[in-house]
């Protein structure tokens, strides 16, 4: 027999009804202290479970990762007019800080599904010849977050000032004259995102700039 929705629940019902019944008459014949759970829900009827939406916006991207990263400057998100590979790399100019040395922003912009509540995001900055042994490039923010797109943003969970700080080999900030060899060289970017234990990477070419000479 086939029972209908409200059927169904009646059944529930007077089946709860019966094994209360019978767990209090034990009760009082045993003399016993037990406890008596009865458990209305039938196991056997389940309901569907919504599908899960991204909360990062949805990625076309076809890889293991599953999440797409797109590069740009600034808050609201100015998308760079490059694409960061090597026939098209990014122009990031590098800029001297209030508190010392010099730096370069990027904003990071991921779309996909993943957690963007709590996130670690370390930027590895490696300068080509000749000077890959003399300075490096580096960001690091750990148990972060990201925030959602606001006004005209795309969909998408946005970082959008990652500062990636500028050392020479001794772990000392670059100054203005390592500034003037880095103006022009190419650099390579290795981006990680981890996400609750889920680890994802990414790769881009720039140009450095120096934009401290800039008027």
């Amino acid at each position: 027999m086939i029972l209908g929705h409200s059927d169904q629940e009646r059944h529930l019902h007077s089946s709860s009804r019966e094994l209360l019944i019978l767990c209090l008459s034990a009760l009082i014949f045993s003399g016993l202290f037990v406890s008596c759970v009865i458990d209305g829900d039938d196991p056997s009827v389940t309901e569907d479970e919504p599908p899960r939406e991204s909360l990062c916006g949805e990625s076309l991207d076809e890889s293991h990762t599953g999440v797409e990263l797109r590069y740009g400057f600034g808050r609201p998100f100015r998308a760079s007019e490059t694409m960061g590979d090597s026939t098209d790399p990014l122009d990031l100019p590098m800029e001297y800080g209030l508190q010392g040395g010099h730096h370069v922003d990027l904003s990071l912009r991921f779309i996909g599904d993943f957690d963007p509540d709590q996130v670690d995001i370390f930027i590895d900055l490696k300068v080509d010849e000749p000077f890959s042994d003399t300075y490096y490039g580096v960001h690091d923010t750990r148990e972060w977050y990201l925030l959602f797109a606001e006004g005209e943003e795309p969909p998408g969970c946005y970082f959008h000032q990652a500062r990636i700080f500028l050392f020479d080999l001794e772990g000392l900030p670059v100054e203005p004259l390592g500034i003037a060899m880095l103006n022009g060289l190419g650099i390579l970017l290795t981006i990680s995102l981890s996400s609750r234990g889920e680890l994802m990477e990414w790769r881009a070419r720039g140009n450095l700039r120096d934009a401290t000479t800039e008027t």
